[in-house]
């Protein structure tokens, strides 16, 4: 356990370079939200920036040859994918909790529609959407380096987005528009229910693909 947490921090160092960027995603996600005067956008913004963030540590790890540096740290491969997840869930925790923080301060001082509920509810689904969109790259990150696995990993992206645009459409020519409803109005009937239902689903998504990831970070020849 000790090592996985010693890895989160060293992600957490090589990416430090790259906290230019961060601050320019979280200004630019700021200002959209007050011109466009929704918390949404925000919220949406920022969680695909992280997306694209949390591609960085492969790529610095991949340009300076930093996979040979984890073996000698002693550090098995098993711990630097669980370190790399657990890296990806500290960065998602730290993000909506600050979106919370956020969305409360510029209701305040902008005059923007606020609901706490809502706030959480779109929050949980798009990190439900973050975390699906990751444990879907991660493997294939894992399995081929960055380099050779960029275009790939990008067609989950895709593919999801796509899957999103489509899906109301589908669910409401199929009987799994009536299940939706019903499943819905239970849903609003216990908010908790809402709120944790996604995070959980992304959840387990993660948990699945550190699985992958793990048998096959195992086979590749570093």
């Amino acid at each position: 356990m000790n090592k996985v947490i010693s890895f989160i921090r060293l992600d957490l160092y090589t990416i430090k370079p790259y906290r230019k960027s961060l601050y320019f995603y979280m200004a630019l996600g700021l200002i959209m939200a007050i011109a466009f005067k929704s918390l949404s956008i925000l919220s949406s913004f920022f969680m695909v920036s992280l997306v694209l963030i949390m591609a960085y540590p492969f790529t610095i790890s991949e340009k300076n040859g930093m996979e040979t540096l984890y073996s000698t740290l002693s550090l098995r491969r098993k711990n630097v994918v669980i370190g790399r997840y657990g890296f990806v869930l500290f960065i998602e925790t730290i993000s909506i909790i600050y979106m919370s923080v956020v969305a409360a301060l510029l209701s305040t001082f902008f005059t923007i529609d606020f609901s706490m509920k809502e706030t959480l509810l779109t929050l949980s689904m798009l990190s439900m959407v973050f975390s699906f969109i990751i444990s879907l790259q991660y493997p294939f990150f894992f399995r081929f380096g960055y380099t050779k696995a960029r275009t790939l990993a990008n067609i989950p992206v895709f593919v999801i987005v796509l899957a999103l645009g489509i899906l109301p459409n589908l669910m409401e020519k199929s009987w799994i528009f009536q299940s939706w409803n019903t499943f819905s109005q239970v849903a609003e009937a216990n908010p908790i229910l809402l709120f944790f239902l996604p995070l959980a689903s992304g959840m387990l998504a993660l948990t699945v693909s550190c699985f992958i990831a793990c048998r096959l970070y195992g086979k590749r020849d570093l």
